[in-house]
């Protein structure tokens, strides 16, 4: 089983193209620690051996110490020999040579420290160890990549595999582009990004292209070392103790939640237990009052029947009323239907006596007249000469006829001569004939009632009023009349 040690299973992808190798070498610049987030580990465990270069006099110790049988350059690489300003930042993986990315660090609160180093260019290091085969060349010099491959040169060590870290330190903005044409130049094709370094194949050896065509997978049949963490194992680590601080926090919440809830729950167990007997008592009191509910529903449904029937006998009542008074009314409608009819005779009949009494009220007023016209033809004769001196002759000859009567020389008359009420003709003294004398009162009364029909002097009584008053005037006049045909009577003037 291959243990893997490196920040980002570097190792585990150079082993799937490079463990068909024995013994191989590798140069390994910005090494750092000999264990923790190492490249070369697995690898020097499996027998290999390198070259270690490492400006930073602690880890250089601590590779000699660990790896006493490999090579230690104690230097920074950069474009040409000299001395460098380096930027340390302790116990970080961020020291760098770059002066702008050292004050990020700054700015986001790590602490630098400036320093200064021997540096020597690539081609120096190629040089000196380029007489073997160099399987794999890692730099991670934390965005200082340019200089370093300026430093390559002229050289033509060509190493199989090439590791580069390209991104800015703790990002993921890529920086390849501003370096990659260097690789590209010498030869090398890019092969793999991972995420954080990018992996190219020389031309030499296309073989190797094949292998790094994706990260790491459950078959290329890895683990971790159980003694040296890794960035990785570091940050499962924290991950793991951060969750198990949250989990013993969260179970001790979880404890004091449920002391409370246990005395919640036994107080609330002895309000439900009193609840209970309220609820058992309530329902003792709802099940007897159901049973009188029950009781007085019953009477209630035998009062509805009741009154149900009753209301049923009121209703048959009703009908029967109803039929009859619909018969009632029908015999109301007949009668007033002939009530109708006979109104229309009677307002016909109406019409008629109306008719009639307009006849009347002529006759009447003809009667008026007339009676007016005799009472003063009445007194004309009254007053005339041949009135006054025939008086004793008109006397003896009545007397004359009842002693005939008597003597029975000359009938006696069985019924009254026929009413009228013309007057004999008789010439005035001027030549013009003379009004007649009208007969007796007795003989003119009954003419003027027979003037009016029997049965609308009842529906005429102004009219029968004004007869009567004719009929009384007659009647003075008739008096008057046989007052003067008494001897001795004494005529007005």
């Amino acid at each position: 089983m291959f243990i893997s040690f490196a920040q980002n299973f570097e190792d585990v992808l150079l082993w799937r193209a490079l463990k068909h190798i024995e013994k191989g070498f590798y140069i390994d610049i910005g090494a750092q620690h000999p264990e923790i987030d190492s490249v070369s580990k697995a690898f020097y465990d499996h027998d290999w051996r390198g070259v270690h270069v490492e400006p930073i006099r602690r880890y250089a110790d601590l590779l000699r110490e660990y790896r006493p049988d490999e090579i230690v350059l104690e230097v920074a690489i950069a474009e040409e020999s000299g001395i460098l300003t380096f930027y340390d930042i302790p116990d970080t993986g961020l020291s760098t040579a770059d002066s702008s990315i050292a004050e990020g660090h700054h700015h986001q609160g790590f602490a630098v420290r400036e320093t200064t180093v021997p540096c020597i260019p690539l081609s120096d290091v190629l040089a000196r160890y380029g007489d073997r085969d160099i399987h794999w060349l890692k730099i991670d010099v934390e965005g200082f990549e340019l200089a370093v491959l300026d430093g390559w040169g002229d050289s033509p060590i060509r190493p199989w595999i090439v590791v580069v870290e390209s991104t800015l330190p703790n990002t993921q903005i890529d920086t390849h582009d501003v370096w990659e044409a260097q690789l590209v130049e010498r030869g090398y094709t890019p092969a793999l990004f991972d995420g954080l370094n990018r992996y190219y194949v020389s031309e030499h050896h296309p073989e190797l292209q094949e292998a790094l065509q994706h990260g790491p997978t459950v078959f290329d049949q890895f683990t971790f070392s159980p003694t040296v963490p890794n960035s990785f194992t570091v940050l499962i680590q924290q991950a793991f103790y951060q969750e198990r601080d949250r989990a013993q926090q969260e179970l001790n919440q979880e404890r004091d939640r449920a002391q409370h809830l246990e005395a919640a729950w036994n107080e609330s167990k002895g309000q439900v237990e009193a609840l209970h007997a309220q609820i058992d008592k309530q329902e003792q009191a709802f099940h007897q009052q159901l049973a009188q509910e029950q009781a007085h529903a019953q009477t209630l449904v035998r009062q509805l029947e009741s009154q149900k029937q009753n209301a049923t006998s009121q209703i048959e009542a009703l009908r029967i009323q109803l039929a009859q008074r619909e018969q009632a009314v029908d015999r109301e409608r007949d009668r007033a239907r002939t009530l109708q009819s006979k109104l229309s005779i009677i307002q016909s009949k109406l019409s008629t006596v109306r008719e009639k009494n307009g006849t009347l009220n002529k006759r009447a007023n003809q009667a008026r007249r007339e009676a007016n016209q005799f009472s003063q033809e009445l007194t004309s004769v009254y007053s005339s000469l041949s009135w006054k001196f025939g008086a004793p002759l008109r006397i003896s000859k009545r007397a004359a006829k009842k002693v005939l009567r008597i003597l029975g020389v000359i009938p006696t008359p069985t019924a009254p001569p026929p009413a009228s009420l013309s007057k004999p003709k008789a010439k005035a003294r001027n030549g013009k004939p003379k009004a007649k004398t009208a007969q007796s009162g007795q003989q003119l009364k009954p003419a003027l009632g027979a003037a009016i029909p029997e049965g609308e002097s009842a529906d005429n009584s102004g009219l029968t009023s004004e007869l009567n008053q004719v009929s009384s005037a007659t009647q003075q006049v008739y008096q008057r009349l046989m007052q003067a045909r008494r001897p001795g009577h004494q005529d007005p003037d």
